[in-house]
């Protein structure tokens, strides 16, 4: 009505160009933008954001294990808790990173493995099935 275009609910026309509020990047300049309620974001930037608190639970699970290896003497043994059976006490987990995908795990969700690191529960199903394929079973 009125001459002009329908407006989307982000207030744009539908055909309008969409930039990513962090770089500016155009939609076309990258494989990915996502809307938020007033905001975009591209592929790129989700990526440097996931980079940023990777390496911020990397910093911080290196301080942690430090910690940890005082106390446990291995930098991949789970830190000791203090709480009793009904857990009251419990120390909050804290990510870890998986030794294979890379990706962040709770710590209370993680495989750890000596002198290795830590799996998460998809990675070690994973490993769990290449093996049995592998014994064939």
């Amino acid at each position: 009505m009125f001459g002009r275009g329908k407006r989307s609910s982000h207030g744009r026309t539908p055909d309008a160009e969409l930039r990513c509020s962090f770089c500016n990047k155009s939609q076309n300049d990258v494989r990915k933008v996502i809307a938020g309620p007033a905001v975009f974001i591209c592929d790129e930037c989700v990526s440097v954001c996931n980079d940023i608190l990777l390496d911020d639970a990397r910093t911080s699970n290196h301080a942690r294990i430090s910690d940890d290896t005082r106390v446990s003497g291995s930098a991949y043994s789970v830190p000791p808790r203090s709480a009793d059976r009904e857990g009251r006490g419990k120390q909050p987990s804290y990510p870890v990173m998986c030794a294979v995908c890379g990706l962040p795990v709770m710590l209370d969700d993680a495989l750890a493995i000596a002198e290795r690191g830590f799996l998460c529960a998809g990675c070690v199903t994973a490993v769990e099935g290449a093996i049995a394929q592998r014994n064939g079973g």
